[in-house]
């Protein structure tokens, strides 16, 4: 008999947030995509453009494996408009949390209460959509939140309050979609919200780390079937 929980990768995935790993294509979680123009160096456009190539960068190499001004380099930016807008790198990687990762993971989080059906259809999309994510492009760079938790908090306390001020909110939507399906009575009503908040978060990121270092996007579909059907009631 077919379940919820073995349906959870046939459910109509949320609004997609594409992030290609591609150098010279910016799509992002606010949905503005185009080339990069190498010759625009004026105002907000060139303090965004740095931020998303910049982004790009620290996903795959890391935060303290990049050299900001090489990256602004490559897109005919000068060192001088980097320095300008983002005068240390700290000041960029915060910028880079703060106005872009955290939004985009918000985004998709946040559809845990806004999205339509029961509260395990809700979990069971997002956990579709969280999968969809990794492609054979992607699968190795991993969740960029997930890196910089990894490399960053132990380092930083600026980035960790910021990354931890993330979780506390994915866990707030991800708490309060739970306690409403034991009220529905899909979600088992013995297994405590709090804690169950953060199981889903934990298979979340750790569904992410085990296919990054397998190479292999279905690592993560596995962890989140037997996540919901440890939930489940039926």
């Amino acid at each position: 008999m077919t379940t919820t929980a073995d349906k959870v990768l046939d459910y109509k995935p949320l609004e997609k947030v594409v992030l290609s790993p591609l150098p010279n294509q910016i799509t992002t979680s606010f949905g503005t995509s185009g080339k990069i123009s190498r010759a625009s160096e004026r105002g907000q456009e060139t303090r965004q453009l740095i931020l998303e190539a910049n982004f790009r960068a620290i996903w795959k190499h890391g935060f303290q494996g990049v050299r900001a001004d090489k990256v602004v380099q490559e897109l005919g930016i000068t060192k001088g408009a980097l320095y300008h807008y983002f005068p240390t790198k700290q000041d960029l990687g915060y910028a880079i949390v703060d106005e872009l990762i955290k939004p985009m993971y918000l985004k998709s989080w946040q559809q845990l209460e806004t999205a339509e059906g029961s509260s395990i259809e809700r979990l069971s999309t997002l956990l579709a959509y969280l999968g969809s994510m990794i492609n054979n492009e992607n699968v190795t760079l991993g969740c960029p939140l997930n890196n910089l938790m990894q490399e960053m908090s132990p380092l930083d306390e600026g980035f960790r309050t910021r990354l931890s001020g993330i979780l506390t909110t994915l866990h707030g939507y991800s708490k309060r979609c739970i306690l409403q399906g034991q009220a529905e009575g899909s979600i088992r009503s013995t297994l405590n919200a709090d804690s169950l908040a953060w199981m889903l978060l934990a298979t979340v990121e750790g569904g992410y780390s085990m296919s990054k270092t397998m190479a292999d996007s279905t690592v993560f579909g596995m962890c989140a079937r037997l996540l919901l059907k440890t939930m489940i009631t039926v």
